[in-house]
């Protein structure tokens, strides 16, 4: 049974592919310690603003998506995105002032269920790095 949620857009039932993009934006823009009941959950996104936009930087943005996404279960909670196993991070520097991140990886549409032998990818998902912090 694939993973069910409800648009935070149009309140609409999402499934599948839809609702792990969102379920990877709420763990990246969900600063720690923001939840109470899930101090670890999410992504140490504040730190990164006003920062200078160089290599060490964007080696940080890497290692806190990294950190926001990688499902892990913590005393029978998940944190990250369980149905997202990452593959790989990349920037895209293409348009001059809008840099981008691509993040690679593979779609588990049962991962909730801690079943990861149905899988689909590899899966892209841009987002601007704008939108992270």
């Amino acid at each position: 049974m694939t993973s069910v949620g409800i648009s935070e857009m149009t309140g609409e039932p999402i499934t599948g592919w839809d609702r792990t993009i969102q379920g990877l934006m709420i763990c990246v823009k969900t600063e720690v310690n923001e939840r109470v009941q899930r101090r670890d959950f999410g992504g140490k996104s504040e730190s990164l603003v006003d920062k200078p936009g160089n290599v060490d930087q964007l080696t940080n943005v890497f290692v806190m998506l990294q950190n926001a996404i990688e499902p892990r279960l913590v005393d029978g909670v998940w944190y990250g995105e369980p149905c997202f196993g990452l593959t790989m991070l990349r920037a895209d520097l293409s348009t001059p002032g809008k840099p981008r991140i691509v993040i690679t990886g593979v779609h588990y549409p049962n991962g909730h269920l801690n079943d990861f032998t149905t899988q689909e990818g590899p899966v892209d998902l841009t987002i601007a790095l704008e939108d992270l912090l």
